[in-house]
């Protein structure tokens, strides 16, 4: 009994050692929290989201290029709550997500509120959204990185969301800065970049290589690959894209006279009849420059199933156009000026008067060409007073020193001396016969850009095989390797055969003027002469060749790029006044208008009336206009009984 006293007395001490223990440990439970403050909270957001503060306005700043997590409670601290607005929820929304892209980098503000015991603050932060993300961002970097560097590289960050690091993995030839030291021979370096906005990256690495290239030999390779890769068809029916470098090395700007037909940028505007223009192209580095010059012909827009009436509504805005700059023809400043011309077609032939030269040894053999490929133009060169067609016709059935052509023209009309059939005397390429030669390259471009190589002809980096011919049989051919600088500004032939293979003309070296020229102007060619005489009216004889020739082309079943000057045989610079202002290329958008109107609108009528006294029916424009002058007048196009246009246009003065 005793001993059951002890063991109950042994519980009871144990329990109550127990419960004392158990006090201890919830008076512990019970011990107060950590005080958290506001200002601790409100850190807690700004560090959540890594905004800073920006320097230049004091905002609360973030960086946005991706989505950006935005929390709603610091879950380590009960009772905290967070919310979001933005300003811009239709770019980025309250949960921080992207909807869409801004044209331009955006600033959206964002209201941040925050609830915690029973308080209440609010945070303003200011979101740059990009307008590109960081992946976009990662492939317009890499494009900042030339494939070739050959000097200091310095690449501009101008976003002011993403930032951009990079390194080299050859510091010896690029450092981390952008320094350059040119290496003996071409050096692939990797170049490791990044990515950011304020809470995300991206890496990414491009090899470039260092060139240990001169700027000349770079330069040089930048000629030919222009022709081959840059600017390489002359035939278009879609807009270009132009380059404006090589390797990162070479300059390339682009500028046209032309900008109705072609502009700077390679976009083309296209018509119902085909139109020539020429773009320069001017490429620079270090001490070198040149200049090139591409002839293009912009293709005609096809008519099947087009109205009659709208086809004649763009071939009106065609001759109307909204400005028109002066055109003089400085080659012979005494001949009457007009401040250019309006391109009113005039539904009338070529006025011809037959003076045909009569048989002779001297300068009509009789001989019958074996076939009419060309219209050759020249300018008489003869700036005298009376020097008109009807003197050059005399002339020429006087002998004309050896001298003949088929057609004299001036501002009044047509004189024709020898029959078309009929070699004549006038291209300075002698006897030599016109022949195309199969290139045997396969023809991937409508009409590719020609150059020369070693002495070659070249046509899309390949080599024909074919050189100039050094005889006028055509059986040897030349062994000095000429360059395409040695070629005629108006280039070689160049079409595409049956068999699908691009064809050339033959050519040799004219070795009085020093270019390359085209076999077929006095044994194939059509000779025409335009007058140039003191006191007359060149502008007036322009269009009267424009016309004749577009005739002459429609006799013959040949097309406009069968127009040539008379530099395409010999070098020569003829037709001197319009090769000296440049304007060859309108000169044949000028005969392909006139063959597409006779060809396509002979069933209309075309009546033109002068508003303003500044122009007169013929579209003339008078000397005594000035710069922002304006030229109203009135078209109209009838087809019997049916208006087709009728419509009053105004153009300025350039």
């Amino acid at each position: 009994m005793k001993g059951l006293k002890i063991i109950t007395v042994l519980i009871f001490l144990f329990s109550l050692a127990f419960l004392c223990s158990c006090s201890k440990d919830n008076e512990k439970e019970k011990e107060p929290e950590v005080k958290y403050s506001m200002d601790e909270f409100k850190q807690f957001v700004v560090d959540s989201i890594h905004a800073y503060e920006n320097k230049s306005d004091g905002k609360l700043t973030v960086r946005v290029a991706e989505d950006i997590t935005l929390l709603d409670t610091n879950k380590d601290v009960s009772g905290t709550r967070i919310t979001w607005k933005s300003s811009n929820s239709q770019y980025i929304n309250d949960n921080g997500k992207i909807v869409k892209r801004p044209d331009e980098d955006l600033d959206v503000a964002f209201e941040c509120n925050l609830e915690f015991n029973g308080q209440s603050e609010k945070l303003d932060f200011n979101f740059k959204l990009s307008k590109l993300s960081l992946e976009d961002s990662l492939v317009v970097y890499k494009e900042l990185f030339p494939d070739f560097v050959s000097k200091d590289l310095s690449i501009d960050n101008n976003s002011a969301v993403v930032d951009l690091a990079w390194t080299s993995s050859n510091e010896e030839v690029l450092s981390n800065q952008g320094k350059f030291t040119k290496p003996s021979s071409d050096t692939d370096i990797t170049i490791s970049f990044i990515v950011s906005d304020t809470n995300n990256r991206l890496e990414g690495e491009k090899v470039v290589v260092a060139n240990g290239k001169s700027d000349l030999e770079v330069f040089e390779e930048c000629q030919e690959w222009i022709r081959i890769e840059g600017f390489k068809e002359s035939y278009l029916e879609n807009d270009v894209k132009l380059p404006t470098n090589y390797k990162g090395v070479v300059n390339i700007t682009w500028s046209t006279y032309n900008a109705n037909i072609i502009e700077n940028d390679g976009t083309i505007h296209r018509t119902y009849y085909d139109r020539y223009a020429y773009i320069k192209c001017n490429m620079s580095v270090g001490d070198y420059s040149k200049e090139i010059r591409f002839y293009v012909k912009v293709l005609a827009l096809p008519t099947e199933g087009v109205a009659l009436k709208d086809i004649v509504s763009e071939f009106v805005k065609t001759m109307a156009p909204e400005t028109v700059s002066r055109l003089e023809f400085t080659k012979y400043p005494n001949i009457n000026q007009y401040f250019g011309f309006l391109p009113f077609y005039q539904k009338v032939n070529s006025n011809i008067t037959e003076y045909i030269a009569p048989v002779s040894d001297k300068n009509r053999p009789g001989t019958l060409k074996p076939s009419i490929e060309y219209i050759t133009v020249h300018d008489t060169a003869n700036n005298s007073k009376g020097a008109n067609a009807l003197a050059h016709a005399k002339y020429v059935s006087q002998g004309g020193d050896g001298t003949s052509w088929s057609y004299t023209v001036d501002e009044n009309g047509v004189y024709h001396q020898i029959p078309d059939n009929e070699v004549s005397y006038h291209a300075g390429d002698g006897t030599r016969f016109f022949e195309l030669m199969d290139t045997g390259i396969k023809a991937t471009v409508l009409m590719p850009q020609i150059y020369m190589k070693n002495g070659n002809f070249y046509i899309l980096g390949q080599d024909t095989h074919i050189r100039p011919y050094a005889d006028k049989e055509a059986t040897t051919f030349v062994e000095t390797d000429y360059t395409t600088d040695d070629m005629g500004q108006m280039s070689v032939l160049c079409e595409i055969g049956e068999n699908g293979n691009y064809f050339i003309g033959r050519t040799y070296f004219n070795t009085t003027y020093n270019y390359v020229s085209n076999y077929g102007g006095n044994r194939n060619s059509i000779g025409i002469e335009t007058c140039v005489d003191s006191g007359s009216d060149y502008g007036h004889t322009y269009r009267n060749v424009a016309k004749l020739c577009a005739e002459l082309c429609m006799q013959n079943n040949l097309s406009t790029d069968r127009v040539k000057g008379h530099h395409f045989f010999s070098g020569k610079p003829c037709p001197n006044a319009i090769l000296t202002e440049e304007v060859w290329a309108d000169f044949l958008t000028l005969v392909s208008m006139e063959r597409f109107a006779k060809e396509n609108l002979s069933e209309c009528t075309f009546i033109y009336r002068a508003i303003s006294a500044n122009i007169d029916k013929y579209g003339y424009i008078s000397l005594d206009v000035k710069s922002g002058d304006e030229l109203e007048y009135k078209i109209q196009v009838t087809k019997g009984d049916e208006k087709l246009v009728t419509a009053t246009y105004k153009t300025k003065i350039k």
